[in-house]
């Protein structure tokens, strides 16, 4: 294999590991408790500490809003962003809510990427998302053309997020495609080849995936 997929070797494993963890955390709960369980007690900062465990001691963690820049193993020459998609349209925090935007749950770290592969890092720079299951993708990420509870699907973001499929064009009906499981696309208006890879099962309680 090209030395330019080694990220995505090193957080392989790791990201199966947290997935069979949350499948652990969900065994008995219903819906509410897994929703709460979601929004109260799992964070971005978690996410990121779980990715980078495995490095110890190698690895140094900004958390500090760092654009690109949540993970870095300096040894390897690795930069990772990590991204917790949450249930973006609930809770009553108006900040987190604020934060919660397309820019900020996946526009900024991709455009990051895209940056950084086109200044010659393809293999050391990674974006990883990971959310649960229990949301449908209209309370994920906004993915709707315009406002209202099914409006039509942006079908520009929908082609940056390839393991989905939308059926019918409304925003209701985005589900994951779990026979595609990973792939390569050109960046329209880029030079920028991304790679991506799924992580998870439609009865797994988180998902996650890979852009390097």
């Amino acid at each position: 294999m090209n030395d330019n997929y080694s990220i995505v070797k090193y957080f392989d494993s790791t990201c199966r590991i947290i997935i069979d963890e949350f499948n652990f955390n969900f065994r008995g709960l219903n819906e509410e408790e897994m929703i709460r369980y979601a929004n109260e007690k799992f964070c971005e900062a978690d996410l990121a500490f779980r990715l980078g465990n495995p490095f110890r001691n190698m690895a140094r963690y900004t958390l500090q809003g760092s654009r690109g820049k949540d993970i870095i193993i300096d040894h390897k020459d690795f930069e990772v962003e990590v991204k917790y998609w949450r249930n973006w349209i609930g809770g009553s925090n108006r900040d987190s809510r604020a934060k919660a935007t397309w820019s900020n749950n996946f526009e900024s770290a991709f455009l990051w990427l895209c940056d950084e592969i086109d200044s010659g890092n393809k293999g050391k720079r990674a974006f990883i998302a990971g959310w649960c299951t229990v949301f449908g993708w209209n309370k994920l990420l906004q993915l709707g053309a315009s406002v209202g509870s099914n409006p039509p699907i942006n079908k520009d973001r929908l082609h940056l997020l390839p393991f989905l499929n939308c059926k019918d064009g409304k925003l209701q009906s985005v589900k994951t495609l779990y026979d595609l499981r990973s792939s390569t696309y050109r960046v329209p208006e880029r030079e920028s080849i991304i790679n991506w890879e799924l992580f998870g099962e439609q009865d797994d309680c988180f998902n996650m995936v890979i852009y390097w």
